[in-house]
């Protein structure tokens, strides 16, 4: 495997999260673990960790088809207007209730089927 795949399969697995509610109030608001994880971290290691940027602007680089591009610039720009338009400090459990946000969990499980990820 190469380490851009593994990039992407780490990147795939940070919208696996983002698509699961059930995680979101399990880890974010609950605390329940073993996983620690908040609406800030998931944004850090979406943006930051797996550079989500890096790999929409040279898709074909990860071995991207179009149609995997088209969904997946599609969840990149939903997410990045949400998470500019959400304030520094965050509710973790607002998030999970705002209907935006599940506009955001839709577009990840579109995604996950367009990349036939399974975790």
């Amino acid at each position: 495997m190469t380490v851009k795949f593994n990039i992407l399969k780490g990147l795939l697995g940070v919208i696996y999260n983002i698509s699961d509610a059930e995680y979101q109030e399990r880890i974010w608001v609950k605390g329940l673990g073993p996983e620690c994880s908040n609406f800030d971290e998931t944004m850090c290691n979406f943006f930051d960790d797996y550079n989500a940027e890096e790999i929409v602007k040279n898709y074909k680089d990860y071995g991207i088809s179009q149609k995997q591009y088209k969904v997946l610039l599609k969840f990149f720009n939903s997410l990045k207007g949400y998470s500019d338009n959400t304030p520094e400090i965050v509710n973790d459990k607002e998030v999970l209730e705002d209907p935006e946000w599940a506009k955001i969990r839709k577009i990840a499980k579109e995604v996950l089927e367009t990349f036939d990820y399974k975790k």
